[in-house]
């Protein structure tokens, strides 16, 4: 049987909306705090949110999963960004989406993405 360490072992954690936004008022917490620098969190912003999400949910979280959920949160501002860069959309601030007003925009859109992402 072969021992394995901690940093080998990876457990899939599910988030759901609520956790999202707790998640999200203790970074800002954590910003206002100045516990993030230079574009990254500090440790200490990293173990303020595994505390309360942890406590508010009663679910085991760890520093990794609040980093990782992180990142994705980074990978959707840029898809989001891409897509309010682009000339016929806009961003309604009362449903907190992005519009579109002609559909042959979103399917240009689409195609080109759809090409790029089979270059690349």
């Amino acid at each position: 049987m072969t021992e394995r360490s901690n940093d080998e072992i990876r457990s899939y954690f599910s988030w759901n909306l609520e956790m999202e936004r707790v998640l999200a008022e203790v970074l800002r917490d954590q910003r206002n705090m100045c516990n993030k620098s230079d574009g990254a969190w500090k440790r200490v912003a990293y173990n303020a949110a595994v505390v309360v999400v942890s406590n508010n949910f009663k679910v085991q979280v760890t520093w990794e999963n609040v980093k990782n959920r992180i990142k994705l949160w980074r990978s959707w501002y840029g898809v989001v960004s891409d897509i309010l860069g682009q000339s016929g959309f806009d961003w309604d601030g009362t449903k907190h989406m992005i519009t579109v007003g002609d559909e042959n925009v979103w399917n240009e859109y689409v195609n080109v993405s759809t090409l790029l992402h089979a270059i690349l």
